[in-house]
């Protein structure tokens, strides 16, 4: 079975939600908000090896709400 992370997870919903805006006029991307939450205090690295840092560098970068140790 294939688990997905919280990081990819939420990748995949941004694209399928800035897909379904084309079908929605009068709604943004600016108007749509994104949280993640991490039960820990860092976002584990990807196996391939990207520090989980970067991830959440990234994550800042596309206006994502990262919140840590939220257990």
């Amino acid at each position: 079975m294939l688990r997905r992370r919280g990081v990819e997870a939420l990748a995949e919903m941004r694209i399928l939600a800035g897909a379904a805006l084309r079908y929605h006029a009068g709604i943004e991307p600016a108007d749509l908000s994104w949280t993640l939450v991490e039960a820990t205090d860092r976002i584990p690295p990807e196996p391939h090896g990207n520090p989980g840092r970067r991830n959440t560098d990234a994550l800042g970068m596309r206006a994502v709400d990262v919140r840590f140790g939220t257990c």
